[in-house]
């Protein structure tokens, strides 16, 4: 890309602890997306990008597509998706690593410590 001209920009996620507990999925759009493209047009003037999601940052883009579609908020012109997951009642080959009881044990360590610890997130595709 950066050889074709185009200016490349980068997030990613950063391992959640404590300092963490109190964000929700809609701190990750604002702090995340929406400020990436708040210093997207800072940088470069630009007013629209096209964006990649992988993974859960792609679950994460395609939540902000739907809620930037609702706003009318254009900013984005073009999506792509790698390995991302949309439709979590078809979990598919990801059903392997989570069922009732992992599911269960997860969300009561949420509640005691109010985050994921990105370790126990990596056992899943390691």
């Amino acid at each position: 890309c950066v050889e074709q001209g185009l200016t490349v920009f980068c997030i990613s996620w950063v391992n959640p602890d404590a300092r963490h507990a109190a964000k929700d999925f809609e701190s990750y759009m604002r702090e995340g997306i929406f400020a990436a493209l708040d210093a997207i047009e800072e940088a470069t003037g630009e007013k629209k990008v096209s964006a990649i999601g992988y993974c859960v940052g792609g679950t994460l883009l395609g939540v902000t597509l739907a809620y930037m579609a609702a706003m009318r908020d254009k900013r984005i012109e073009s999506a792509t998706f790698f390995t991302t997951q949309v439709d979590f009642s078809q979990a598919g080959e990801l059903s392997v690593f989570v069922d009732e009881e992992q599911i269960r044990a997860i969300e009561e360590q949420m509640a005691r410590t109010g985050y994921l610890d990105g370790a126990r997130m990596a056992g899943a595709f390691n």
